[in-house]
């Protein structure tokens, strides 16, 4: 089973997945919703953000230890940032009404991939 279908079988109510590489390098991008991201502005941004996030994982651990997660609030959804044990950073959306325990889930289930 695949990165994305571990995570996708969590909870219905996640949506978009994007696996980024240790370089920042956007590796995979599943979706089963119905609006789409534009793929490109997915590795536009994905990378980005994933190097971003990689510094702040690296700046912070001495003082307070690894990041677990990032968790974004947008108006319609929430955005999940998760450091994979593999070394991955996964960049989950999840509608925003799904209930903290599943997300909580889906983060613990992300971590371990």
């Amino acid at each position: 089973m695949g990165i994305c279908d571990e995570v996708f079988g969590v909870h219905d109510d996640v949506r978009h997945i994007v696996v980024v590489d240790g370089d920042g390098r956007v590796v995979d991008i599943c979706s089963r919703a119905k609006r789409e991201w534009s793929r490109d502005l997915i590795r536009e941004t994905a990378g980005v953000i994933a190097r971003v996030v990689m510094g702040i994982f690296d700046g912070v651990k001495n003082v307070s230890g690894d990041v677990e997660n990032i968790i974004v609030t947008f108006e319609k959804m929430k955005l999940l940032i998760v450091k994979t044990k593999s070394g991955n950073i996964l960049l989950i959306s999840v509608r925003r009404k799904i209930p903290q325990i599943d997300i909580e889930r889906v983060i613990e289930v992300a971590r371990n991939l």
